[in-house]
């Protein structure tokens, strides 16, 4: 994130070279309103639709013997009507059917934010250990060192991340935070090397990224500061497209670590079917084991759940920036 915020602060020195007059108050409140509403919303699309939704399509098994369903008087299947019925779809083909699910079985229409809270300690202790250590290794090592913190605190909250993706995949239950935790060794030794892939390739993208974006011309003309709004666009969604499909080997590991004792919200193996299930428990489940597991269904359901997230953020993102354009347009004349 390093490239992607030197991008920014680019592009505002940029946006200093003709100072307009001070805007009233008024709409000064109207930019920080709309701005407060953006964030709130973004925040929460992207939990519902890259972190809930994108981890069920993840972890859902495309061809299991039984699927768990919505039920109404309908669905009561007789010998006549099952044998017209079309084979049934996984759940998170269908992003309303995703949602809908989640409300039956995940408890009621705050279901979509299930594990936020176990998310928010995750992001809080990731801040807190990222500024000492972050400054530690740019401090000694320099922009590399970045990469390495990253990493680092990654791996040392591995196993709360594992306790926040359980708390996802699973149904209701009364399990405290504590007792979700996996113990820091076994999560480490598995979901390590997958990790340290999930945190180069993030900075491999950022960095070759914002390197193509020095190149661009360096002049204050509006042309110009549009082509660069348009490729910290690109920037964001390429990273975010390349963190989230090798994040998909992460969940898959973490996912086998679910204890016998908890079933899955979806339709899930633990082992993806690519191990036997007589051993599934002491198996070890790897980043190999992860890759080989997913098929082109999968990534059909993951791809349709990229792209309708994609989609909700940039219609977001462009309600806002249209509307603080039509606030500068005020404050300009």
């Amino acid at each position: 994130m390093a490239a992607l915020g030197a991008v920014y602060l680019d592009l505002a020195r940029r946006g200093t070279a003709d100072e307009p007059r001070q805007p009233s108050p008024l709409l000064h409140s109207l930019v920080i309103i709309a701005s407060c509403i953006f964030v709130v919303t973004a925040l929460l699309v992207d939990y519902t639709y890259g972190r809930v939704v994108f981890t069920l399509a993840a972890i859902e098994d495309p061809r299991p013997t039984a699927y768990v369903r919505l039920e109404t008087d309908d669905d009561i299947e007789t010998p006549a009507n099952n044998l017209s019925k079309p084979p049934l779809k996984p759940i998170t083909s269908s992003i309303s059917d995703t949602i809908a699910h989640l409300q039956v079985h995940g408890g009621g229409r705050l279901s979509r934010f299930r594990g936020i809270g176990i998310f928010a300690l995750y992001m809080v202790a990731t801040a807190v250990l990222i500024l000492p250590i972050g400054g530690f290794f740019a401090l000694t090592l320099g922009s590399t060192g970045v990469f390495f913190a990253i990493f680092l605190v990654g791996v040392m909250l591995i196993n709360l991340e594992v306790a926040w993706i359980h708390t996802m995949i699973s149904r209701p239950s009364q399990k405290s935070l504590w007792s979700r935790i996996p113990a820091f060794r076994k999560a480490w030794v598995k979901l390590a090397p997958a990790a340290f892939l999930q945190s180069l390739a993030g900075q491999l993208v950022l960095s070759a990224l914002f390197f193509l974006y020095k190149k661009l011309p360096q002049t204050g003309n509006s042309a110009t500061l549009l082509i660069a709004i348009g490729w910290s666009i690109l920037c964001i969604l390429i990273n975010t497209f390349v963190t989230m499909s090798i994040s998909v080997v992460f969940i898959r590991i973490a996912a086998s670590m679910l204890p016998e004792d908890e079933e899955a919200i979806v339709p899930f193996d633990r082992t993806f079917g690519h191990l036997n299930p007589e051993v599934s428990v002491q198996a070890k489940f790897g980043v190999v084991d992860a890759v080989r597991s997913v098929d082109w269904n999968s990534m059909k359901r993951l791809l349709k759940v990229m792209g309708w997230y994609f989609f909700l953020m940039t219609a977001v993102t462009v309600v806002y920036i249209l509307f603080c354009f039509g606030l500068y347009g005020v404050i300009r004349h």
